[in-house]
Parts: structure tokens; C-alpha cells; sequence
């Protein structure tokens, strides 16, 4: 997605009201409680009264455009009726890399006489080349007064959760998860620091954003306005009717969520960080500075240990003031938190004191920005990751990922994954809500982006979302950042429910060959060394991925999109079907004779052979 070109490469990159998500380990009953967790915990995850699972494919309707099941998987069928097999998409559909300096900033007049003309030209190109659509970030060629008469269905992004951490405009100033690490957290200066507006992953337990509606009232807002209506009628947005799908998110929005090979573990990430946190990264100052997503941490440990709501079950608190997320009336009483604390510490080795902190301001002095007990204090709340990370982890920093063994203990590492699978569904159950209101009925159907993330992360998610965006293993150095098949199974089967739902799948790619580019001076990891040979691989990999089945036996990739049109101008690099520099599209026209540098090779032929093949699914070796 929009995003530099090693982070696109390393970053990478309901229904059953009553589906029960176990979380992956994580049983206390070892730990001296006195009896397990399981059954409880269990309870934590299912999907909340009044949060809707999705179906598995939207109820038909004249408006818009529907994903339905079929006996052997899904199909797409547009408003007005006709059945499309499968989304073929191509991301950045879009004049921003053309335009940039240096490249062929006059190619309207010069090549096009308007925008529109040249709208019509890609929609000619990715017609002529197989492709049915355009996908996410095509915002010049859908915009209404360029979109075709006979334009491709497109995909919308909307970019909920980084509109909540913005805090520019009239946005809502969510905190960042991925910001105020400050020098006191362990190994936080080797971490990614979103230093801007929108990124990074939204704190989904933020109780004060959007002047008291929280991370919830932020998203609802988001997505539909009551002062312009779905869709926005002057955002630059194409009728409800064009969009095929909507991508909830810019996946770099889900940091924490979206890559297990070269993220940090988002557990140790909230475990670490400070629970204050005063301003933006833009300096916007918080009238609430208390980390909810700590505090949550706090009190689904308390919970998971022994210290149960008294209302009804369930996650409660170990303050008798209560806090940010529960009311006092939520306190599970003294005895109840101070066996839970023991047990805590018994779990993971630790000594805390209290499961607040131990700073003389309490929780108030938090809320009000007067901390200072971070890294020094001897509460959970007080944590930097000195007690948590072993020694061997915080001499080497890039360690701290979920594959790898990077905690004093192992219970450490399992009840943080535990408690991420429990912020993921929190997160998706947030954003169902907001796509259940009726001010944005109907609508197409909803897909989340999360490149290759942990098992825990798309068990958890699945339910509330019509499908997933995913690019797997893209993001794996250690694959040469070419998708992996393995880690495309791995996903479908955490995904889909055995016996129950199957999630549909997207598979995006980044496919590059640099060395035949303009941009050969600039090496990067790449799938080929030749755009004949990056056509091949691409073929190749989507005829694996379509034909790809779930535990139900349902193919469940039901499309493939790749990003982008244009070479990614500003990372200098070769991410295109077509150059920004005279605006020619890599099938033997990129040549000297027209006026490239050098004459690079063909990767359309391939494309357009395999889809132009057919890519539906093999009903027949059923």
C-alpha cells in the first residue's frame, strides 16, 4: 500500500453468534489460581451482545455489489445481476507516481488531453491486459469526473483507524500505539516510530478520543457522517453501485496486527510502553493522557488470573476506583485482585506490588499527565519491559517478535499473545459496529488488510469481516519477499472455521524485477531479475494461489490484485506495469524508442495470458 518501498517489502507490505474463538495456550490452571481459565477466557472472546458477526456474504441486493457462496466457494456479482468468478485488481490506478518531479509530470496534455482521457486509457489497458477492476488507492481514475462511462467496479480503502489517530482537521486524536516509546523503554528506540498524521496502530481501547465516544464513536463517525452521508458525496468517491469491495484500513493502520516475521511483538509493545501518554506526535495534547490499551492489558491480566467482574463475569478491574475502561462497580474486591497479582507473579517471575503503580499520583496523576514512576516504579502499570524481555532479548533488540522466544518466561510471551488475539477482536468487533449502522445500507462487502500476520490475530478477526486482505509472507525477509504458498494455507486455516465459516481471501503481491527497470541503479530484493521472468512468477503464483481450499473444502481466494500500475517513483522502485517516466507500460513498448533509457522487457504477455485463461475455480477435479 502506500508506504516506502522497504516497508512495502518488509512491512508487508459476523455469523455464528455463538462460535467460541479459543485463545492459542494460555490456560492458568497450572499456575496456582485454583482452577482454569479456559471456560472464562473462552466466554472474553466471544462476539459481544449487540456487536454483529457478518454473514458469510452479504444479503442480496439491486445496489450493490454482493459476494454470495457457491456450492464449491463464491462468486461476485454486481448490482444489476452477472456473476464474476474472481477480483482482479490492480492497486494505484492513480496519476500521484507519474506526476512526481522527474517523472512525466506533462503527460496531461502531452499523452492525454484531459484526466478523463487518460482514465479512459488505463481503463483500456487493464481491460486489454485481463483485469476486471481497479483496486485500492486508484483515487485519480475513480474520482467521479474522471471515472469512465464503461469504468472497472473499484476498490474503495477507507483508512478508518489512521483518521482516528489523526489529530489534524476535525479528525478524533486516538493514540498511537507505535509512538512514545521515549528512552526509558526497553529496546523501544530500535522500533518503529510513526513520527506523522494516521499511522501506526490506533489504541481500540481509547476511551476519550472523539471527545469522549472513543476508539467506537471514532470509527462510527468515520464511516458515516450524518452531515454527508454514504459515500461521501465530496470525498472523491465513485457510487456505491461501482465499488466492488472496501477495504477497511491502510494496513500500515494495523502495525501491530499485520506482519509476524518483521514486526515487533505487538504484546511486549503494549506491555512496555508507558502508561501516560501527553501528546500526539504532532504535539497535540491529550486532555486524557492514560494509555487505555495498558490499562486493559492490566485488567484482562487481573482477569485471566483470578480477578473476575462481580457483574455478571467476565473482565472486570483490580481497582476499587475503578478506571478508564470499568466502573468501581466492575471491582473484583481486594482478595480476589491480591491472589491474582500472586498468581501473576508466580506465573511470570516478577515482583509487582500492586496492579496499578506505585507512583504517588496513582492512576489520577496519569490521567493527568503528572507520571514519573515509568521504568522505576514496582507496579504492572510501571513496566518497561526490564522485567518481562529476557537478557538475551534486550541485548538484542530483534528478538522482540512473535516467532521468536523473547520472554524471561514462556507464560509471558503466551498471555501477551493471548491478550493481542483479545485487542484484535475488540478491534474488529468495533469496526463491525461501525459498518452495521444503517446509515451506510447498503453496502458492498468488507475486507480487512492484514499482510501475514500471527494465527491468533486472524482467529480472532475473522467473524466480523466479509474477508481479508492479505500478501503472505510477502513481507518475510527471509523469503526473498516473494508470497509463499505455506503461508497462504497457514492463513486460510486459521481464518476459516472447520465445519463452519469460510473466510473469503484476497492475495495481494509486490512483485519487482528492479534490475530491468529504470530503477536497476537502486537494488532491492526482487522476484526476478527480468520482467519476463517477474510475468512468469506472478502467473505462477496466482494459478497456486485461486486454486488454494480451506478445511471446508470451499476455495476461498477469491481475488488477486497487485500493486501497483505505476513504478513506486518516489522509493525507486520497479513495483509497476507501466513507468512513470514516459508513461509505458512494460510489455516491449518501454523501449529506447520511446524515449526509455534503456529497452526493458515484457511483463504483460504473461498476465494477460493467464488471465485471459480463465481464473475460476476447478469446479470440474471436484
Amino acid at each position: 500500500m502506500s508506504m516506502s518501498l522497504l516497508e512495502t517489502a518488509a512491512i508487508r507490505a459476523v455469523f455464528f453468534f455463538a462460535l467460541i474463538l479459543i485463545l492459542i495456550g494460555g490456560c492458568a490452571c497450572s499456575l496456582g489460581t485454583g482452577a482454569s481459565r479456559a471456560e472464562s477466557i473462552a466466554k472474553s472472546r466471544a462476539p459481544a451482545a449487540g456487536i454483529p458477526s457478518r454473514t458469510p456474504a452479504r444479503l442480496p441486493s439491486a445496489k450493490v455489489w454482493n459476494l454470495e457462496p457457491t456450492a464449491d466457494g463464491f462468486q461476485w456479482v454486481a448490482p444489476g445481476g452477472g456473476a464474476v468468478c474472481k477480483f482482479a485488481g490492480v492497486s494505484g490506478v492513480d496519476n500521484t507516481q507519474l506526476t512526481r518531479k522527474g517523472q512525466d509530470v506533462n503527460v496531461v496534455p502531452d499523452k492525454y488531453a484531459t484526466w478523463p482521457a487518460w482514465a479512459e486509457a488505463q481503463n483500456s489497458r487493464l481491460k486489454s491486459w485481463g483485469f476486471n477492476a481497479a483496486g485500492m488507492y486508484s483515487s485519480s481514475y475513480m474520482n467521479p469526473p474522471n471515472y469512465p462511462a464503461s469504468g472497472l467496479p473499484v476498490e474503495v480503502v477507507f483508512q478508518i483507524s489512521g483518521h482516528a489517530t489523526r489529530d489534524d482537521g476535525t479528525f478524533y486524536h486516538c493514540k498511537s500505539l507505535n509512538w512514545n516509546y521515549g528512552t526509558s523503554m526497553v529496546c523501544g528506540a530500535t522500533f518503529y516510530n510513526e513520527k506523522g498524521n494516521g499511522g501506526g496502530n490506533a489504541d481500540v481501547f481509547d476511551t476519550s478520543c472523539d471527545s469522549g465516544g472513543g476508539y467506537a464513536g471514532a470509527v462510527k463517525t468515520d464511516v458515516a457522517s450524518t452531515t454527508t452521508g454514504f459515500p461521501c458525496p465530496n470525498c472523491g468517491l465513485p457510487a456505491v453501485a461501482n465499488m466492488e469491495f472496501i477495504t477497511t484500513e491502510e494496513a500500515d493502520n494495523l502495525y501491530g496486527l499485520d506482519n509476524q516475521y518483521n514486526h515487533e511483538d505487538f504484546g511486549y509493545d503494549i506491555a512496555a510502553q508507558s502508561p501516560m501518554q501527553t501528546v500526539s506526535p504532532n504535539g497535540y495534547a491529550y486532555p486524557n493522557a492514560t494509555l487505555d490499551a495498558k490499562i486493559a492489558l492490566r485488567d484482562w491480566l487481573a482477569y485471566t488470573y483470578g480477578c473476575v467482574n462481580p457483574v455478571g463475569g467476565g473482565i472486570g478491574t483490580p481497582i476499587a476506583a475503578g478506571d478508564d475502561i470499568y466502573p468501581s462497580s466492575a471491582y473484583c474486591g481486594s482478595a480476589n485482585a491480591a491472589s491474582a497479582l500472586g498468581a501473576l507473579n508466580t506465573a511470570w517471575g516478577t515482583s509487582y506490588t500492586t496492579w496499578s503503580t506505585s507512583d504517588s499520583g496513582g492512576e489520577a496523576g496519569i490521567k493527568a499527565g503528572r507520571y514519573s514512576a515509568y521504568g522505576k516504579g514496582t507496579g504492572m502499570l510501571d513496566e518497561n519491559g526490564s522485567h518481562v524481555a529476557s537478557a538475551a532479548a534486550q541485548a538484542s533488540c530483534g528478538t522482540i517478535m512473535v516467532l521468536k522466544s523473547w520472554t524471561a518466561r514462556p507464560q509471558i510471551e503466551t498471555d501477551l499473545h493471548n491478550f493481542v488475539a483479545y485487542f484484535a477482536q475488540t478491534y474488529a468487533q468495533k469496526m463491525s459496529a461501525a459498518w452495521a449502522q444503517s446509515a451506510v445500507q447498503p453496502h458492498p462487502p468488507i475486507f480487512d488488510p492484514i499482510y501475514d500476520g500471527p494465527d491468533y490475530v486472524y482467529k480472532a478477526v475473522a467473524p466480523y469481516f466479509d474477508g481479508i486482505w492479505i500478501n503472505p509472507a510477502g513481507a518475510s525477509a527471509s523469503s526473498g519477499y516473494v508470497d509463499s504458498a505455506t503461508d497462504l494455507q497457514r492463513i486460510i486455516a486459521d481464518a476459516s472455521v472447520t465445519g463452519g465459516k469460510s473466510e473469503p481471501i484476497i492475495v495481494g503481491d509486490y512483485s519487482l524485477a528492479q534490475p530491468d527497470s529504470p530503477w536497476s541503479a537502486y537494488p532491492t530484493a526482487s522476484w526476478a531479475s527480468t520482467q519476463q521472468g517477474r510475468g512468469n512468477m506472478m502467473a505462477s503464483w496466482w494459478a497456486s494461489a485461486i486454486h488454494q481450499q480451506d478445511a471446508n473444502g470451499k476455495y476461498v481466494v477469491v481475488g488477486l490484485e497487485h500493486w501497483g500500475l505505476y513504478d513506486q517513483a518516489n522509493e525507486h522502485a520497479n513495483l509497476g506495469l507501466v513507468t512513470t517516466d514516459h508513461d509505458n507500460a512494460y510489455d516491449g513498448s518501454a523501449d529506447i524508442a520511446n524515449g526509455e533509457a534503456r529497452n526493458y522487457g515484457d511483463v504483460i504477455t504473461p498476465i494477460k495470458t493467464f488471465l485471459t485463461a480463465g481464473i475460476c475455480d476447478p469446479h470440474a477435479a471436484r
